[in-house]
């Protein structure tokens, strides 16, 4: 009785730790842990987004559609907190499409970590990069993120995608 108890604990914590970008319901979400200690340029994420050819309830991603991208990023506030500055793109086996770079502020205007803090690690959302991918076809494409420097408090990357 107490294992159940304490999972159900935990999984309520995950959901409050990991919340969903943008508010509404993702077409797409997937989580990536990053090592605390370093993250650099040759340790590219990958986030894999598979479209299918027709309607599918449980992915619900079509080709054709522009999506919003959003970021969740989870990360041990230090001081001070520079900017975040990374690099995305979308690729699948024989082309790759446009991508971004955006500078990510961890913190308020007062210096202090931004987002939700539980613990020692803080969630900072965001939900307005003005990024938009649109998949051309069905089939298997992947997002790439990578720091343009090395980095070494963040712990994991959400994306989600958002019509």
């Amino acid at each position: 009785m107490n294992r159940q108890i304490l999972l159900l604990i935990l999984v309520v914590m995950t959901s409050y730790l990991l919340p969903s970008c943008g508010g509404g319901s993702a077409a797409y979400e997937q989580s990536v842990n990053v090592s605390l200690r370093t993250w650099s340029r040759t340790d590219t994420l990958s986030f894999e987004v598979t479209v299918p050819d027709v309607f599918d309830p449980y992915n619900p991603l079509q080709a054709g559609t522009p999506y919003n991208v959003a970021l969740a990023l989870r990360y041990r506030p230090d001081y001070p907190c520079e900017p975040l500055s990374l690099h995305m793109r979308l690729v699948n086996d024989s082309v790759s499409y446009v991508g971004c770079s955006r500078r990510l502020s961890l913190t308020g205007s007062d210096g202090l970590p931004d987002g939700s803090t539980w613990g020692s690690l803080s969630t900072k959302q965001f939900d307005d990069l003005q990024y938009t991918i649109t998949f051309p076809a069905a089939g298997s494409y992947r997002l790439l993120i990578w720091p343009e420097h090395e980095a070494s408090r963040i712990a994991s990357v959400t994306v989600s995608l958002f019509k």
